[in-house]
């Protein structure tokens, strides 16, 4: 059994040793950021299942809550029972009730002994102020695998870039911000090219529309000459002149046309003299800069002001040769002579090999990196078509010593950082003007970080390491909110090109195979998002938390706020050595406070929900799937698949009794009233148990008698004969069905008034369960032809009955009446010879819930919001009267409004080759399948 360490420990020694740890445990924000918040942001402060008791009870009054603990334990127990517990609240917050307070206490207490110690406390007050940006567990970036694509290529790709379908639309990411939580996806084309001059032009899907070998250009070479090979260092796309321009180890740097990708081996001109080895270029309106860095070290800077008009050089400057089909230009000539509407600039910028060039609109500045990882330059430009000369103002940052901090870098315009990566692995924080301290490190690779890309969508930047780690960190609080590995790609090769459609949130990784992850952020990957992803086996519902838990075979278990749809936890019960949990038994403990879990391995386990954590291991072991527990006196009742034996457990799970009865084969289902056990098996009988003397007090024949039968009178009908016992139990067996039970708890037992409610494939049953009660009403309760009713649930005050069947049709019944034996039941059916009651309840509402078998159905207290759970993996939320809010992992709502999404359009493409429309995921439910009926 499963012992708090420590509980009688003074409280002094805890406030001694706990407080050490909390200095560094703050996150402190380097900036003050007047900016917006962040759209996920203001989605959380919206709604949220924290009590208001909770939202004071924060990391920042720890002190002040450390005193009051010690005033409140007031038998220096060293933990707070409830009223305790309520008392040290009330001095927080007078208004503070006491549900708020045992909620509180409830998800405080975590090994679940009904005490808070301070070291829960203080656990807890931690736990909120580190993970608020993590507790959405589902709410991660990227929750997919990557996919992968061969590119019959053996030379790594050096650049891949992403280009709209439709050409009007090309905007550099740069400066993309959009403000929708989930925006309409965008078709785009994929250009990449390897090392060796191979271009292969990719259609959305990643199907190749196009192969053309770049080094095969139009040159006329000297006899006996062999056309020389290409090694390509860099490649861009000038988005507003349809130019590719590609820069090789041959000194030149080839522009070529890319309207139609028909003829894009014709080359448009290129430039000569220098061997350049990175490139970025920028368009603010009609004001183009290219910008190209060299093997020396030098920087240059072209600037065209008006980009669309006279192209991005003059092109009087342009020359032919012999030797080429296309106009050359030189450097020098670029550089040597002033032009009206061009610019130009040349700086030496570090003795290093420039890899890479960035332009930075909000600094009006250029970044560069060089091979060695030493330096980095920040090289203010100020370009004005009114000046002699452009504004230059140029700041190196240099690593100390042996260090290598600058291997990439990139900028936020959101909280106005660098963030830079180097040999070493760390990252490193850097403000714009300060180039000899950084403001922090951050922590997450262990090999040299090679790229470092910033999503302005997401407020996050991402860095890529050359073991292939991709780490995902927030804008600002610098937290590390996700690491993927593409484990597809060429297991020996490092990651050569990176490129990040922040649009689609579509994050591509190659050398010599792409992969491409596919993240959340538009309606396309919206209808992709499911509650689980293999099939469901249980759903339960926590009224005081007002969270949902569910758990499918791989065993994953998670919980869900029903105020937002979010999931708040989420923790993998799976036993050791298995891939997979199988069919999973949950239940909540008798009350309330922990979850039991029985899966493959046949254990029973103890959890607190909350945390994740697993907070015991039973003794005993059940022999197979678990059909049923009860829970009375704080022992445990189960029942299991294909057995006729009941098992009873104490606390510790040690076994106290095995018992079964003749009268029952496979017990499918059990329930309680009182001090009595009700099961059912599945040759229709139900039996009535005395625990106290573990004998049948009277049983239910539901196959051919309503009336309630005693087990004691059926045996003095019988022969003594054992025989005809057996064969009597076999002729009331021979069809097998699954009964299910619910006992109506806050009703009396009376001969006329009904306490049980049986439920078998078509007919729910009421019964009274007194020797001289039986059956009071009966009625069919599924609507489709061939369904069969698969669970059954109860609201709080047992006036409502929810079904769910597997048709997945969901039916709400008014039971506040039925099961009371009045005058007004004059209706009978006569099977057998036996007349039964017909008295169905009021219908409230029907509809169809999913395609597939509902597998638990459940409502809050007030009976407003309704949950199911389908077997096809998912958990959805409706109003009591069936309009659908959404679904638990995939939607977002607030105050049961569900948050708009746009519609999946059909995906076009203007390009050589169509892509092929993306297929629309449906969650089963169709608008014309709902049907309401009002009370």
């Amino acid at each position: 059994m499963f012992q708090k360490a420590g509980k009688a420990m003074k409280t002094d020694f805890y406030e001694a040793e706990i407080l050490k740890s909390l200095d560094g445990h703050f996150p402190k924000s380097i900036a003050h950021i007047e900016e917006p918040l962040k759209v996920d942001t203001m989605l959380n402060e919206e709604a949220s299942s924290d009590s208001d008791a909770e939202k004071m009870f924060t990391a920042e009054n720890i002190p002040e809550i450390v005193k009051l603990f010690k005033e409140a334990d007031t038998d220096e127990s060293g933990g707070l029972d409830m009223d305790e517990f309520y008392e040290m609240m009330a001095q927080i917050n007078t208004d503070i009730t006491k549900e708020e307070v045992r909620v509180l206490h409830m998800k405080i207490d975590t090994n679940c002994d009904r005490t808070v110690d301070l070291g829960e406390l203080l656990h807890y007050l931690l736990q909120r102020n580190e993970q608020a940006e993590t507790l959405d567990y589902k709410n991660v970036l990227f929750p997919y695998d990557f996919t992968y694509t061969q590119t019959d290529c053996l030379k790594p790709i050096v650049k891949m870039i992403c280009r709209p379908s439709n050409l009007r639309t090309a905007q550099d990411f740069r400066d993309y911000c959009l403000v929708e939580p989930i925006r309409s996806y965008r078709s785009y084309n994929y250009i990449t090219v390897t090392t060796n001059g191979t271009l292969k032009y990719w259609a959305n899907d990643l199907k190749i529309s196009k192969c053309i070998p770049l080094q095969e250009r139009e040159t006329t070479t000297p006899a006996y000459h062999h056309t020389p090979k290409m090694h390509v260092f860099d490649v861009l796309y000038i988005s507003d002149l349809k130019m590719l321009a590609v820069s090789t180890s041959d000194r030149e740097i080839l522009f070529y046309n890319c309207e139609n990708f028909s003829d894009l081996t014709r080359i448009k001109f290129c430039i000569l003299e220098e061997e350049f080895t990175a490139m970025d270029y920028y368009c603010n309106g009609n004001k183009g800069i290219f910008a190209c860095g060299d093997s020396r070290g030098f920087l240059f800077v072209y600037v065209s002001y008006y980009i669309h008009d006279n192209g991005l050089f003059n092109k009087k400057k342009l020359q032919r040769t012999s030797l080429r089909h296309y106009p050359t230009v030189t450097v020098s000539s670029l550089l040597g002579t002033a032009c009206e509407n061009f610019d130009s600039l040349k700086i030496f910028v570090f003795d290093d090999i420039c890899t890479q060039v960035q332009y930075i609109p909000s600094l009006q500045s250029f970044t560069v990196c060089g091979a060695t990882s030493k330096f980095m330059a920040v090289i203010e430009c100020m370009f004005d078509q009114e000046r002699s000369e452009p504004a230059v103002n140029a700041q190196i940052y240099r690593s100390p010593g042996n260090y290598r901090f600058y291997k990439s870098v990139a900028y936020s315009p959101w909280s106005r950082y660098f963030l830079t990566g180097g040999m070493s692995g760390v990252l490193r924080v850097w403000f714009p003007h300060k180039t000899k301290s950084y403001e922090r490190e951050l922590v997450g690779h262990k090999e040299t970080v090679s790229h470092v890309v910033y999503n302005s969508i997401e407020k996050m930047f991402v860095s890529i390491s050359v073991d292939k780690q991709i780490c995902f960190w927030t804008d600002g609080d610098w937290n590390l909110k996700q690491r993927i590995t593409p484990s597809g790609l060429i297991p020996t090769a490092p990651i050569t090109s990176v490129c990040y459609n922040i649009h689609n949130n579509e994050f591509y990784v190659a050398n010599s195979i792409i992969g491409k992850c596919f993240g959340r952020g538009t309606n396309v990957f919206h209808e992709t998002l499911k509650s689980h992803y293999m099939p469901l086996c249980s759903m339960l519902y926590h009224g005081m938390y007002k969270q949902v838990v569910s758990v499918c075979q791989k065993g994953i278990v998670t919980v869900w706020d029903i105020l937002t749809g979010k999931a708040v936890m989420e923790f993998d019960i799976t036993p050791s050595k298995q891939k997979i949990a199988g069919n999973t038994f949950m239940s909540f403990d008798e009350v309330n406070r922990k979850l039991i879990t029985i899966s493959c391995d046949r254990l029973i386990k103890h959890w607190n929900f909350n945390n994740g954590e697993q907070l015991e291991i039973l003794e005993a072991t059940v022999p197979n799937d678990v059909t049923s527990i009860v829970l009375m006196n704080e022992d445990m009742y189960i029942s299991t698949k294909d057995s006729p034996k009941i098992l009873q457990l104490d606390s510790n799970g040690k076994l106290l009794n095995e018992f079964e009865h003749f009268l029952l084969s496979n017990i499918s289902s059990m329930d309680h009233h009182d001090d009595k056990l009700i099961a059912a098996s599945s040759n229709g009988n139900v039996l009535t148990w005395d625990l106290e003397t573990l004998t049948v007090l009277y049983y239910i024949n539901t196959t051919n008698n309503p009336k309630i039968q005693s087990v004691e009178l059926y045996l003095r009908q019988q022969t003594l004969r054992h025989d005809l016992l057996i064969e009597s139990t076999l002729i009331q067996g021979k069809v097998k069905r699954v009964l299910l039970v619910k006992s109506l708890k806050s009703r009396q037992v009376s001969a006329t008034k009904a306490t049980l409610l049986i439920i078998g494939d078509l007919y729910i049953t009421a019964w009274s369960t007194t020797i001289n009660g039986g059956l009071i009403s009966r009625f069919k309760a599924v609507i489709q032809d061939g369904a069969k009713i698969t669970c059954v649930s109860l609201s709080e005050s047992e006036t409502i009955l929810l079904t769910g069947d597997s048709c997945g049709v969901v039916c709400l019944y008014d039971i506040e009446d039925f099961g009371l034996q009045t005058k007004d039941n004059v209706e009978y059916e006569t099977i057998g010879g036996w007349q039964y009651p017909l008295q169905p309840p009021p219908l409230i509402a029907t509809w169809k819930a999913g395609t597939s078998e509902l597998i638990s159905v459940a409502c809050d207290p007030a009976c407003e919001k309704i949950i199911t759970a389908e077997v096809d993996y998912n958990v959805k939320l409706w109003s009591s009267t069936g309009t659908f809010v959404g679904i638990f992992g995939k939607d977002r709502w607030v105050n049961m409004v569900p948050k708009q999404v746009p519609a999946v359009e059909d995906i076009g493409m203007d390009g050589p080759e169509s892509v092929p429309q993306e297929e629309k995921a449906t969650d089963g439910m169709e608008a014309g399948n709902i049907s309401k009926i009002s009370k």
